[in-house]
């Protein structure tokens, strides 16, 4: 078996309840359930795919029309139903919407659940991107070039690469992504790969028509494919201890505009020195629960660059759950103030995918397809969704149909491997 077989019960009844609905969310309700046989509750606008038809999982819909303050209401509201007869009760999520709606109100969320939540000052310091690149550079650890340009505060926002340091391509994002999913409009990326003046102007207008407010950076481009980045998952509990620290290898991203660099495939590696950066960072600024870093290899130099980190698990941390680092562990033992003398990691070598096999060697060297083909060999390949203790015949139709799609999705966004993508 993969997954971390049961450890010990909890000296008492916990329940546990999540607020979203996407792969993450059930990811992690799974590792609750294999650590402890727990089955979670999941505040959510409504029974989406990853959560639907699951044996494992309470749903609680709230309805589609809702903000993020009205999930704290409703966790407040129905406390009874949440928690039933437990005296403790664990509140998670993994979108950084509610992460911020959650850091807000932590100190009401703090008198009836444990929350595993880092402040709202650190929570903003970071995860907007150009205070995280303020930190690296405090801190020793190697980031991309970055400026920020502000958006919604009167003066008119302009940036002239040629008088930066910056060089095309540029990367664009928003600094913080809770302010960029306020907005809508027609042709919106999750990341933005520049190469002209122009295309820079063009992306500006276009953010102050959707009336854009917050903070978006360029930043210089590290050259690479999907499989120059690496992922670091960690926890740190209320001592400020690091007890959980996992890494992985990423083989495939998504390409699709909403989902520019959302792993779908990755191998289980250990990264000593990106876990000595990742230990400093989070030391800097105090931090505590789940931190999720993105890091990108330049494919010339070999030198590894932190891009972000993220205040929460992320979509795909099981990965660390399948290598040998359960994140329900680390939350329990944190919850009992238990001590830990060394950090969860990597235990065993496995292929984490969201996508079909024949779908993911085609963009792979041989030396990774040899991989794949040893770790499907070993049974060491893992699949988010696909969770032998689900029985319903509608969930393995959705977890098969959306693997599945996976072909046509690449085919109409990024029918071949090229290292100038994004």
């Amino acid at each position: 078996m993969l997954a971390n077989s049961k450890v010990s019960s909890p000296s008492r009844e916990v329940s546990v309840v999540f607020l979203g609905s996407d792969t993450g969310i059930y990811a992690l309700a799974r590792s609750f359930h294999e650590a402890y046989g727990i089955k979670s509750h999941v505040v959510t606008r409504g029974e989406f795919g990853p959560i639907a038809n699951s044996n494992i999982l309470t749903v609680h819909e709230i309805g589609l029309d809702v903000q993020p303050n009205d999930y704290v209401d409703y966790v407040l509201a129905h406390l009874d139903q949440l928690k039933g007869a437990n005296q403790t009760a664990i509140l998670l999520t993994n979108t950084d919407h509610l992460v911020e709606a959650l850091c807000r109100r932590k100190d009401e969320l703090d008198q009836h659940f444990f929350l595993p939540l880092l402040p709202l000052e650190t929570y903003e310091k970071i995860s907007e991107k150009q205070s995280f690149f303020e930190l690296c550079q405090a801190t020793g650890v190697k980031t991309p070039l970055t400026m920020s340009l502000s958006f919604g505060k009167g003066d008119k926002p302009k940036l002239n690469v040629a008088e930066t340091d910056l060089d095309f391509p540029v990367i664009a994002k928003p600094a913080l992504s809770a302010d960029y999913e306020k907005v809508k409009f027609a042709g919106q990326h999750k990341v933005y790969q520049l190469s002209s003046q122009a295309e820079v102007d063009q992306l500006i207008a276009t953010l102050e028509q959707a009336g854009f407010e917050g903070e978006f950076v360029f930043q210089h481009k590290v050259v690479g494919d999907d499989t120059t980045m690496r992922s670091l998952t960690a926890y740190v509990d209320g001592s400020g201890q690091v007890t959980l620290l996992s890494s992985a290898r990423v083989l495939l991203e998504d390409h699709a505009p909403g989902l520019i660099g959302v792993p779908l495939a990755m191998v289980t590696e250990t990264f000593p020195d990106l876990a000595e950066g990742a230990k400093r960072l989070l030391a800097e600024v105090d931090y505590r629960g789940f931190a999720n870093f993105d890091v990108k290899v330049d494919a010339n130099t070999g030198e590894p660059f932190f891009l972000e980190v993220n205040p929460r698990i992320g979509r795909n941390a099981y990965y660390a759950c399948a290598g040998g680092a359960n994140p329900a562990v680390a939350v329990m033992r944190d919850l009992l103030g238990l001590e830990v003398a060394e950090p969860m990691g990597v235990a065993r070598t496995v292929l984490y995918r969201l996508v079909p096999l024949p779908l993911l060697v085609r963009y792979l060297d041989p030396d990774d397809v040899a991989l794949v083909k040893r770790l499907k060999k070993q049974k060491a390949v893992v699949h988010p969704l696909a969770y032998r203790q689900e029985k319903s015949f509608a969930r393995w139709y959705y977890v098969i149909g959306s693997t599945a799609k996976q072909f046509l999705k690449f085919r109409k966004y990024y029918p071949k491997r090229n290292a100038d993508a994004i």
